[in-house]
């Protein structure tokens, strides 16, 4: 990051998961992510994934952590987008 940019509260998120999660975060655009999407596009070591249904960028990161053992990451907006962000995976 250049030392003329801010670094916010999203850039911090952002630098977590990469250090701690799968890199590639699955998200679902809306107001209240553009922050995020917009840190994890400024961080060189993450990257992301555009889904049109919450429930698929779920699946997406169940999916990295049964393969990766690597914890995978969800992102979407506020109030029903984080309703429909929820996975219940059969055992």
């Amino acid at each position: 990051m250049d030392n003329n940019q801010t670094f916010t509260g999203a850039d911090l998120i952002s630098a977590f998961i990469a250090a701690k999660c799968f890199p590639n975060v699955f998200v679902v655009t809306g107001g209240a992510a553009a922050f995020m999407i917009d840190a994890l596009e400024r961080n060189s070591e993450t990257n992301y994934t555009c889904y049109q249904h919450e429930q698929s960028a779920s699946m997406a990161a169940d999916a990295v952590f049964r393969v990766a053992g690597k914890v995978g990451v969800t992102m979407a907006t506020s109030g029903p987008g984080a309703t429909n962000a929820h996975h219940w995976p059969s055992k």
